[in-house]
């Protein structure tokens, strides 16, 4: 188990602790600190991909370095010795918050504005293997509706079982150039023509916050769900929200609980 945040310490089973910041591993069966696992990171890491196989993981979040060498944003590190892949050349802008993987795409979000160089508003595509952008997806986020910052922010992204559409969950106005506070959903069934579906909801109207903190998509795909902690219309404060995957204008939530 590979594990990332933006911790300092790590209490063994022992009762021993030992220093270990922001990312470390643990044995599945037993629990155990994996010693030989010790990354040198300089800030937090906030996703973590793994790659098919078991043998690598891609790291991401707000950090600069990795093991000594000028990592922006986001790595990809060899299991279980955590050296760094060098053919995975990605470097963000900003922040990233999120990862979804299908194949040898990998989704991101977060609040970046660029991705190697090239303008990609808080969301992108990746290649597996190497990190590069996709230069056919350049579906942005903007317009933010958080209330205490400015920029774009995804705050979480999930596929579908198939990898067919990709649930981008926000803190923005407009996605694609269209409206779509808060949510919006995306046809990335083909590489080269992603697609913003028709998919919207008014659940968050265009004169307030927007609060999400978080969100997960089902796992047969059929409903994805968001915390949020914000908004002056009820019921949106402090609640967690369901919401189908079907569906074009005007989606009403599954159901509220606050």
């Amino acid at each position: 188990i590979v594990m990332g945040g933006s911790f300092n310490r790590i209490a063994l089973k022992n009762g021993t602790t030992t220093t270990q910041r922001h990312l470390a591993a643990f044995e599945l069966a037993t629990g155990d600190f994996v010693q030989e696992f010790r990354p040198s990171i300089d800030g937090n890491v906030l996703a973590i991909a793994p790659v098919p196989g078991g043998r690598a993981a891609v790291i991401a979040g707000k950090f600069s370095s990795y093991n000594g060498t000028a990592k922006r944003n986001i790595a990809r590190i060899n299991l279980p010795s955590g050296a760094l892949a060098p053919t995975f050349t990605a470097t963000a802008s900003g922040r990233i918050t999120t990862m979804a993987r299908t194949g040898e795409r990998l989704f991101v979000g977060g609040a970046f504005t660029a991705i190697n160089g090239r303008a990609r508003a808080a969301l992108a595509e990746l290649d597996l293997r190497t990190g590069a952008p996709n230069p056919d997806f350049r579906i942005g986020v903007s317009g933010y509706r958080g209330g205490e910052v400015t920029g774009a922010r995804v705050i979480a992204i999930g596929l579908t079982p198939a990898g067919d559409r990709l649930v981008v969950m926000h803190r923005g106005e407009t996605v694609g150039g269209q409206t779509r506070g808060g949510a919006a959903i995306i046809d990335v069934s083909r590489r080269r023509e992603p697609t913003l579906t028709s998919w919207q909801t008014d659940q968050w109207p265009s004169w307030d916050t927007v609060g999400i903190t978080d969100g997960e998509v089902s796992p047969d795909g059929s409903y994805f769900v968001v915390t949020n902690i914000k908004g002056n219309v009820p019921p949106n404060h402090d609640t967690v929200i369901a919401f189908p995957t079907a569906g074009g204008a005007g989606v009403r939530p599954l159901w509220i609980t606050q």
